[in-house]
């Protein structure tokens, strides 16, 4: 039975307070997960749908203002979508879908509470809570797939 390949891919710049929770969740998904592919962005980018494309699973993580907790929501590629220079995880998906004809079978978005954006600030209390948060669940789906 083959494996599902996993790719995680954390969102954000370290030097940035929260900004940094995506790479946070990647770099600790990595540690504990290394057969689990991760990779840290500043920003997302048309270049990673090679990678995308390539898994049976992606998840998105990124801090976010909007949201209390930790929140995880299915991504789908959006329909319809052009491709600028502004990419979101529905977009990298449609791109998939456009360019190579596919996309993963399943593709989440976690969403870390973030409130700190400062200039080399580590991350604030409740930040590292739902990076902490953000890694059990990536964690639990890998032990589940």
């Amino acid at each position: 039975m083959a494996v599902a390949r996993i790719l995680v891919i954390g969102i954000g710049n370290d030097l940035r307070g929260d900004d940094g929770a995506g790479p946070a969740v990647a770099a600790a998904v990595a540690r504990r997960l290394p057969h689990v592919d991760t990779r840290e962005v500043h920003q997302l980018v048309p270049e990673l749908a090679d990678d995308v494309v390539r898994a049976d699973v992606v998840v998105f993580v990124d801090a976010s203002t909007a949201v209390d907790g930790v929140t995880v929501r299915d991504v789908a590629p959006q329909p319809g979508a052009g491709h600028s220079h502004v990419a979101t995880p529905a977009t990298i998906l449609a791109l998939c879908r456009d360019a190579y004809g596919k996309t993963p079978a399943a593709a989440w978005q976690i969403e870390v509470p973030a409130s700190c954006f400062d200039l080399g600030a580590g991350l604030s209390a409740d930040t590292r809570r739902g990076v902490d948060d953000a890694g059990a669940w990536i964690v639990a789906l890998v032990e589940g797939a």
